[in-house]
């Protein structure tokens, strides 16, 4: 049985620290606690927190913005076909790195931010990890978007899945094994 009535095991007890049975100094307020447990009858020194680390201070940011996400593919061709003929991305431009690099940029309608596609047979066959990265792009209906893709050659990898704010989200696959997350809004009123 602990102190003031209470059990032995892991009940917490104020522990009389003086007449008023709080600490004294800056932690004045705050009741003395101790382990029902624990046979000493003093009080523990207070356990500090550690501090905090110092508040980053405000500047101006490093990074300004987005510019590209990269992507290696083994065949540039059939992945530039899909992006532009499936996806309905825009070819922005095409150039060759100092290192030999074939290179694909697009952007998407009411975007900034480029994807870059990259061919470079010089680092071996490109092996897409599953389920490491993705892409998603707003669609208006992806139903129609299910049936235009499936007639090309791309059917949906999963979905339509109906999100929980009311939205409908899908997957399908880039020739090279990356995927792409398809998301319609809700649609409201």
């Amino acid at each position: 049985m602990g102190r003031n009535g209470g059990s032995a095991m892991g009940e917490m007890d104020v522990l009389d620290a003086g007449p008023s049975g709080l600490r004294r100094g800056p932690y004045a307020d705050t009741p003395i606690r101790r382990s029902a447990v624990t046979t000493h009858t003093h009080a523990r020194p207070p356990i500090h927190p550690r501090p905090l680390a110092p508040p980053v201070p405000t500047c101006e940011p490093m990074v300004k913005k987005l510019l590209h996400t990269r992507y290696r593919v083994n065949d540039l061709d059939k992945t530039v076909a899909f992006y532009r003929d499936v996806l309905g991305l825009q070819e922005v431009r095409r150039s060759t790195s100092p290192r030999g690099s074939k290179l694909v940029f697009f952007k998407a309608p009411g975007s900034e931010e480029e994807i870059e596609l990259c061919q470079f047979d010089e680092s071996g066959p490109v092996q897409v990890g599953y389920d490491v990265t993705h892409l998603a792009f707003e669609v208006d209906d992806i139903e129609q978007f299910a049936k235009a893709a499936a007639a090309k050659g791309y059917p949906l990898s999963d979905g339509p899945t109906k999100t929980s704010s009311g939205g409908v989200i899908a997957f399908i696959d880039a020739p090279e094994g990356y995927e792409i997350e398809l998301i319609q809004h809700a649609r409201h009123g």
